[in-house]
């Protein structure tokens, strides 16, 4: 566990010297459909794919980021990009969820196939960035990568 909080200070600690844009930790994010209910399996050319569908928004000022990255956390703390993309997907239930009407499209859906990381449990994180700031979301869900 320490080397896991570890790896997550060097990591803060990079994005903070490498980006001009305050970090914040916050929860306004969910990812509601992962494909093969998390459980990715290695196919034969040593790939996974991945689909994955939620939604991202600043809680606070009721804005939706102008780009997410979708990471997965191993239980060493070796952070793997999976994903990237933009929420485009119209949620009217967040919308009503967090009042805020006027919102911007706050869904997302995002799919790839990449070479698979080493076999394991991993968490999943969502990094949303604004114009001003960045903010990090962890999901309570988790994958596991098998084959």
């Amino acid at each position: 566990m320490k080397y896991f909080n570890f790896s997550i200070f060097l990591i803060i600690f990079c994005l903070i010297s490498c980006s001009d844009k305050p970090i914040y930790f916050e929860n306004s994010c969910s990812i509601d459909i992962i494909n093969n209910n998390g459980h990715w399996i290695i196919d034969r050319n040593g790939e996974i794919t991945v689909d994955l569908a939620g939604w991202v928004a600043d809680g606070y000022s009721k804005a939706t980021p102008e780009s997410i990255i979708i990471n997965i956390i191993s239980t060493s703390g070796e952070i793997i990009k999976l994903l990237e993309g933009k929420p485009t997907v119209e949620r009217p239930d967040v919308k009503t969820a967090l009042n805020a009407p006027a919102m911007g499209n706050p869904g997302f859906g995002l799919a790839n196939t990449l070479k698979a990381p080493p076999l394991g449990i991993y968490k999943i994180q969502i990094t949303k960035i604004y114009n001003n700031k960045i903010a990090i979301c962890y999901s309570d869900k988790t994958v596991t990568i098998s084959n």
